[in-house]
């Protein structure tokens, strides 16, 4: 409910919730704490104690958690998007720059500790250029591993998953040296 939601009797009802969640959080210490009773009630008709944001938060976060179980970073693109349309690669940039630029307005991103420690548990790193090091190493490294076994880095027609994921990483290592030139 928006803040300054108000009943047609004119009760400001938007701002008596957030004084709710307020109290509840203790984070207003001019009221006294909620009775179990009081809890109770709100909790029985759907009150939500954590804001909007916070929910969201948790909820891009858990697709950004997704990602890097699957992948095992978070270097993705800035324009990449989820399944259901979430520009999840917008949301890690603005996380790092919400860490990196604390007092950007560019950032809506509020970085608490716990937010950042969450981040920090799935392998987020800090410093993007940092990141994408880390992880040509690591195709890199893959790669050589490749070649080592097969004797050439021309893969088979048919291939498994990964030696699909290193052929395209080759070719964009390979497109990357055409535009240099």
């Amino acid at each position: 409910m928006p803040i300054d939601y108000k009943t047609k009797d004119n009760f400001s009802l938007g701002q008596w919730i957030q004084r709710m969640k307020r109290i509840y959080s203790k984070k207003d210490k001019n009221y006294a704490e909620l009775s179990k009773i009081q809890i109770n009630r709100l909790d029985a008709i759907g009150m939500r104690w954590d804001s909007k944001y916070d929910s969201d938060w948790e909820c891009h976060y858990k697709s950004a958690k997704a990602y890097y179980e699957k992948y095992g970073h978070l270097n993705m693109p800035m324009k990449y998007k989820t399944e259901n349309g979430f520009e999840l690669g917008q949301w890690v940039y603005r996380q790092r720059l919400a860490y990196n630029k604390p007092n950007n307005r560019k950032s809506v991103a509020n970085l608490y500790e716990e937010r950042k420690s969450k981040l920090d548990e799935i392998g987020m790193v800090w410093d993007k250029t940092a990141e994408v090091e880390m992880v040509w190493r690591e195709n890199y490294k893959a790669l050589k591993a490749y070649y080592e076994s097969v004797g050439s880095l021309v893969a088979p027609k048919y291939s498994d998953e990964n030696e699909e994921k290193y052929k395209q990483w080759l070719y964009r290592q390979r497109k990357n040296i055409r535009n240099l030139n």
